[in-house]
């Protein structure tokens, strides 16, 4: 924000550019000794220690209004290893709505007792929610100076996966997280190379991690760098596809699975049929299919189809401001972060699905902005925690009555919907309003 120092560092930083260099100036990430980063690296562990220890306590047996496996998709993924066990080919034998890096994760904690399973996939999940933890934390530690701010990143990443509860464990969405820490960490340290990867790893576990490919690309600086870290987006997305091409009915599956879903009942395009349902008008109903439950109404296809539109416009609309701010976000890696939340929450608000555990992948997002420099990134990171929080509130305890549209639980939606959509504004809002390059900041 304008009057403030960048990054803790003194404007005499920044890296004067050779004569005639193509890149630009860039400020160098915060150095601190190797036992500094050490140290947050694990106070974020520490922080996922607790964090999980009190949420496996409070939920252990039903817990303030819900269990920790209640309205789990462990059911399903458990399906699918149980399918692989006995010989079955993915994308060939069975249908799967996922790309091919999520099928290890489903797998990988089966050992042929179903009765254990769900204990073993929580336990991967946390794993992996507190590597991501881990990074967010080293992420803070090369933006910023001092350990007042890399550490209270750690304790927001443990406040969000309070604010979400259970859910983190028993969906993989927080491997997506992981894969946006990694390539916020290596984007921070200057290395788009490898945070192309990182994203690319993200598009074969869920296809989301792409919209941050642009990102990526700005952030680079030059047309070499920006080529590079395509190459490595396209060798790490695509590497994980050939065992499958011989599927290609199967592998595009991936692709038409979810453009063909309706109207998500918990998604803000459905929030005005949301409101009509739960007070008795006419035509206004809710269904299953898809794995999920879904709204149903008059124009109810048409706002599913244009939701994707709308979508890519608000995410477009997103990267003008970032292109227009590129040189700062060069220069300044902690505004990186607040671009990357800005690109995630136009995808969420605009699309038909939004399914509870899409905000885990705002996890190291939000951590890193709510203890960001400027009141607009920390209303933002306070927006999407409450978000997350509300979440929690109806899903799962309150989601059946929601589904049966009892006007109290699809209220808490409907509130969930209006702080995300604020959340949304100020994201965007904090990117409009971040200066035009770091002399002016």
């Amino acid at each position: 924000m304008a009057g403030e120092p960048v990054s803790g560092r003194s404007r005499s930083a920044v890296r004067p550019a050779p004569a005639g260099a193509a890149e630009p100036a860039l400020l160098d990430p915060a150095t601190r000794p190797a036992g500094q980063t050490s140290l947050v690296v694990a106070a974020a562990v520490s922080f996922q220690a607790v964090a999980w220890a009190l949420l496996i306590w409070l939920l252990r047996s039903g817990g303030p209004w819900y269990g920790f496996f209640d309205v789990s998709d462990i059911g399903v993924y458990l399906d699918y290893a149980q399918k692989v066990a006995a010989g079955l080919a993915v994308y060939r034998d069975f249908s799967f709505e996922y790309p091919p890096l999520a099928l290890p994760l489903f797998t990988l904690p089966y050992r042929g007792d179903p009765a254990a399973y769900p204990t073993w996939f929580a336990a991967e999940m946390i794993l992996l929610c507190t590597a991501a933890a881990a990074l967010t934390g080293a992420t803070a530690a090369a933006v910023w100076r001092g350990l007042a701010r890399p550490l209270a990143a750690c304790g927001a990443y443990a406040a969000a996966v309070l604010a979400a509860g259970a859910i983190t464990a028993n969906r993989y969405d927080v491997a997506v997280a992981l894969t946006l820490a990694a390539a916020l960490f290596f984007l921070a340290r200057r290395h788009t190379t490898a945070a192309g990867a990182a994203l690319g790893v993200g598009v074969a576990l869920k296809l989301t991690p792409g919209l941050l490919l642009p990102l990526a690309l700005i952030v680079a600086g030059t047309r070499r760098r920006a080529l590079y870290a395509l190459a490595g987006f396209l060798v790490f997305a695509a590497v994980p596809l050939l065992p499958f091409l011989g599927r290609w009915d199967g592998l595009t599956n991936v692709i038409t699975y979810h453009a063909q879903r309706p109207l998500q009942i918990e998604s803000v395009p459905g929030t005005p049929y949301l409101i009509a349902g739960s007070m008795g008008a006419w035509g206004i109903g809710t269904g299953s299919s898809f794995g999920s439950q879904s709204l149903a109404g008059p124009g109810s296809e048409v706002v599913a189809r244009l939701s994707v539109w709308l979508g890519l416009l608000l995410v477009a609309g997103v990267y003008v401001l970032v292109w227009r701010r590129r040189e700062l976000l060069r220069t300044v890696p902690e505004h990186i972060p607040a671009a990357a939340l800005a690109c995630v929450l136009a995808f969420t608000v605009a699309n038909k699905v939004l399914s509870p555990q899409f905000l885990c992948w705002t996890f190291p997002l939000v951590a890193l902005v709510l203890v960001g420099r400027g009141s607009l990134q920390r209303l933002t990171g306070i927006l999407t925690l409450a978000a997350i929080a509300v979440t929690q509130v109806e899903f799962p305890g309150l989601y059946w009555r929601m589904v049966d549209l009892e006007p109290g639980p699809v209220y808490v939606v409907v509130v969930r919907n209006v702080v995300l959509v604020g959340a949304a504004v100020a994201a965007a809002v904090t990117v409009w309003k971040l200066p035009a390059a770091a002399a002016e900041a």
